[in-house]
């Protein structure tokens, strides 16, 4: 799980998905003031409680765009969208045929949709970390930790990194909590692509295989909003 893939980019704009494709859409400049209109009461009550002021606008803006590409993709009123929510916070769009996926961490924000296969996507800083062999015994699998461990000490930290946000794509995909960490993702029927981030960062998506993988050249898109 440690060796990256990097998927294929297209810079074509489409809300129409096919079985066999995945669209990821980078919002990291995110117009707040002009997506705030598709906000709903809850989401506003719920930014309210967020006590900074970036992570603040950075949660609006991010809930508004997911609102606005879901309704360019379901042809809705992107304000009338009601999403329902699993036992460990993960959101579902009921009757809409669709899966999706948020992250932000911090500045980046990534947005992951298919149709109908479940995806999970994950973004996280690379960051000092304290204890980081101790942490991966506990929330890697053996292999997952051993691997970490053969790789060179100047590598390590992303490789850590890399490894953890593939779990947490696994983990948003499934609807799993955090106890699901050792466990996953060793699933089959899954698949693991590492994601282009700015430097310092590292991405991760995770989705169900289905009948075939999916082509990571020309199925999978990453594209801007704008």
């Amino acid at each position: 799980m440690l060796a990256p893939g990097v998927i294929g980019t297209s810079k074509s704009c489409s809300f129409r998905l096919a079985a066999d494709e995945i669209h990821i859409w980078n919002a990291d400049q995110l117009p707040v003031r002009g997506l705030a209109e598709f906000l709903s009461a809850d989401e506003v009550e719920r930014a309210s409680r967020i006590a900074m002021a970036e992570p603040r606008q950075s949660f609006l803006g991010a809930r508004a765009c997911l609102r606005y590409l879901l309704g360019r993709y379901t042809e809705s009123d992107p304000l009338r969208l009601r999403f329902s929510y699993g036992p460990h916070g993960k959101p579902s769009l009921p009757g809409s045929g669709l899966e999706f996926s948020l992250t932000r961490s911090a500045g980046p924000v990534r947005i992951a949709v298919a149709a109908g296969r479940p995806l999970g996507i994950d973004v996280e800083r690379i960051r000092p970390i304290g204890q980081m062999a101790q942490i991966a015994r506990r929330f890697f699998t053996p292999g997952e930790a051993a691997a970490l461990e053969d790789v060179p000490a100047e590598h390590r930290l992303e490789a850590f990194f890399r490894c953890w946000a593939r779990k947490e794509a696994y983990l948003k995909a499934t609807g799993a909590g955090l106890t699901g960490l050792a466990s996953g993702p060793c699933g089959t029927g899954w698949d693991f692509v590492d994601l282009a981030a700015p430097c310092g960062y590292v991405a991760a998506l995770a989705y169900a295989c289905g009948a075939g993988p999916i082509g990571c050249e020309m199925a999978q898109a990453f594209r801007s909003f704008g």
